[in-house]
């Protein structure tokens, strides 16, 4: 074991980590993973748009489960809160994650409610784009859970709240998640961090009464890691995107491809493009 540890030691100071924000850079860097580095997040290298902003308008972005995952929170009585609340405003939309979508059952439990709803974003080509847009058009946006969400819509301009009835994870929503099965011990620690109190605890001035909230734009701007953005040439070298080293690679898979010992040459061949996908490099499979 103090081999393995030692091995696995030399091996994390070479590991290239790329996160949003200096103070992940900072925490991993003192756990030993000397290749950390902050590069923002990819939403920030979206070029700026002029989009016209719907005055009184509110997006409602409701937590959201994955394909693993389910949610046991009450969306009717959800929905009454926001109706209730539907006088403040001049227009409500309320925007489902594409996991929640594609889940029938959710998706008709808020198509039967009062409002409009529409698809987010998910991991289509246009997807940041997509978010950029809806979160740039509506004046506010809430929710009733932390996520993502919310620190994209601040660094778009939009007023982010978290309003109504908090929507609480269980474990048996996550229980079937591919890492909580492996790494069962993360179960708890998450459901800690994504909980109410911890949320209230590190951002209490996102509580509030959705048309009373203000513009977050720097708190949006510090959470997806805008001051750690890079110029094209400095993505160019961090990714290996240059073109010596893409020939250099593709050097590697012609080589690779050539010399896969039990297959044969034809098959070795179809097998280029598998090989070329994980040294980033682009090449068309040959028949």
């Amino acid at each position: 074991m103090i081999g393995w540890y030692d091995s696995f030691e030399h091996v994390k100071q070479k590991l290239l980590v790329w996160v949003a924000r200096q103070d992940q850079e900072d925490y991993l860097k003192t756990r030993g993973y000397l290749g950390a580095l902050a590069i923002g997040l990819p939403i920030i290298y979206l070029p700026e748009r002029h989009i016209r902003r719907i005055q009184g308008s509110l997006l409602v972005m409701p937590a959201h489960s994955i394909n693993e995952t389910t949610q046991s929170w009450n969306i009717a009585s959800y929905l009454r809160t926001i109706y209730d609340v539907r006088d403040r405003f001049s227009d409500i939309v309320v925007c489902l994650h594409a996991s929640c979508w594609g889940k029938d059952n959710v998706r008709r439990a808020f198509q039967d409610g009062p409002f409009p709803v529409i698809q987010g974003a998910g991991g289509e080509v246009n997807a940041l784009h997509r978010m950029q847009q809806l979160l740039s058009t509506f004046e506010y946006v809430t929710s009733n859970s932390s996520g993502s969400h919310m620190a994209y819509g601040a660094f778009f301009g939009a007023k982010v709240s978290i309003f109504g009835k908090y929507a609480e994870l269980s474990k048996a929503d996550l229980q079937n998640h591919i890492t909580y099965k492996k790494y069962p011990w993360r179960l708890a620690l998450d459901l800690a961090s994504g909980s109410e109190q911890n949320t209230l605890k590190h951002f209490p001035f996102l509580f509030g009464l959705p048309w009373e909230v203000k513009q977050q734009i720097e708190w949006g701007r510090e959470q997806v890691g805008y001051a750690s953005r890079k110029n094209p040439e400095e993505l160019k070298k961090l990714f290996g995107w240059a073109i010596h080293r893409r020939v250099f690679k593709l050097a590697l898979v012609r080589r690779a491809a050539g010399r896969l010992y039990g297959f044969t040459r034809a098959q070795a061949q179809r097998l280029r493009p598998c090989i070329a996908r994980h040294l980033n490099v682009g090449v068309e499979a040959k028949p």
